[in-house]
């Protein structure tokens, strides 16, 4: 018997908002980042503006306050044993 096992870069990338990408002034958000990779990932690389804010095992940012300063454009990338991974990003912006 033959047993075949692929490793891969992450991939499959995907960042979402919680509660949502349209938040109020002051309000706190989190952003959640999860890929596909095997080995598994281990570690996560969260950008405000192309500005490394974050370098963790963990998948989740959490801003405490929004503010003007800190809407626009987030992007994570997760890493594995192989390397980075491909990047999802997205925007948030103040609203209402």
């Amino acid at each position: 018997m033959v047993i075949i096992h692929f490793a891969d870069k992450p991939h499959k990338t995907r960042l979402v908002a919680i509660p949502d990408d349209v938040v109020t002034l002051n309000q706190s958000v989190t952003l959640r980042c999860t890929a596909q990779a095997n080995p598994s990932v281990s570690s996560f690389k969260f950008y405000h503006k192309l500005t490394l804010v974050q370098h963790s095992n963990s998948n989740l940012y959490h801003i405490g306050a929004m503010t003007e300063a800190l809407n626009g454009s987030y992007s994570c990338v997760p890493t594995n044993d192989l390397g980075d991974g491909l990047n999802a990003t997205m925007q948030i912006k103040i609203g209402g």
